[in-house]
């Protein structure tokens, strides 16, 4: 009879599936995200279709059962991972966020808390939570800032609905900059321009490295340095290492409300004119 004992090899087990469960509720996170990308582009560049043969709120109401159901999915993933791992920091933080996203902040409070019992001092994935879930509160303060803000405008009747020049992304700020950012809003224009400049360089709908230099010399005439190219994989929205198209807005969003003269060069440069229209395509 053999004197070693299995419980080691049953923890270990237990701590790869629950590791696996983590990463799978983490895949379906992403392609959430992913599938945001293309719901953006959609509603805010191809939105054609729907002023010509109909309102296409039944598909949007799909989209919204279809995510809500996806992160119940979620949720039980991280869940059974933490039956498997009661240590398992990834599962906590993982709820942490998913309750974060569902603007339930004293529950993702919670899982933080947990996750730093079980993790090292200074773990680094936790502070990230803890600045992400920051900013889930602040983005939701803002949003509902710009609502009350709007319910207490009088409303245009001679206003059309596909008004090109409406704001239609939230910012966080309560920044005007004709045609770029309407009452803190990033208009429907500027971001089908982002989306042409978004389609001119990347390549399979993402820019890495390669495709981010090409842009760089057309509209600095110099590419970048690491240094910098290395900042944007860090600070703008990634799948493995290439910014998408939410990354691409995230970038001129900000370039933007740091210093907009700088966009209206890229802008200027890239061939539109100060109305955003193309020329010369």
């Amino acid at each position: 009879m053999s004197t070693t004992s299995t419980t080691p090899i049953n923890n270990s087990t237990c701590i790869k599936q629950a590791l696996d469960l983590c990463n799978e509720a983490n895949q379906i996170i992403a392609e959430l995200w992913a599938d945001e990308d293309k719901r953006l582009k959609k509603e805010t560049i191809d939105d054609t279709h729907n002023h010509e043969e109909g309102d296409d709120s039944d598909s949007s109401d799909e989209d919204t059962e279809t995510t809500e159901e996806q992160m119940k999915l979620v949720e039980e993933l991280f869940n059974k991972a933490i039956i498997l791992n009661p240590e398992s920091v990834e599962a906590y933080l993982g709820l942490a966020y998913v309750m974060g996203m569902t603007h339930e902040y004293d529950k993702s409070e919670h899982y933080i808390s947990l996750a730093e019992k079980c993790s090292q001092p200074n773990d680094e994935r936790v502070k990230l939570m803890k600045e992400e879930l920051t900013n889930m509160k602040l983005d939701k303060l803002s949003e509902l800032k710009l609502e009350e803000e709007r319910s207490k405008q009088p409303k245009d009747e001679n206003k059309k609905d596909n008004d090109e020049f409406e704001g239609i992304l939230d910012t966080g700020s309560d920044l005007h900059i004709p045609y770029l950012i309407h009452n803190g809003s990033v208009t429907k224009k500027f971001i089908g321009c982002i989306n042409e400049i978004f389609q001119r360089f990347s390549k399979n709908d993402s820019m890495g490295s390669q495709e981010l230099q090409a842009y760089s010399k057309v509209v600095n005439g110099v590419e970048m340095d690491k240094s910098t190219l290395s900042l944007f994989f860090k600070t703008y929205h990634t799948e493995k290492r290439r910014i998408t198209f939410r990354g691409f807005i995230e970038l001129y969003v900000n370039q933007t409300l740091e210093d907009a003269s700088e966009t209206w060069k890229d802008l200027k440069t890239l061939g539109y004119s100060p109305e955003l229209v193309l020329l010369n395509k």
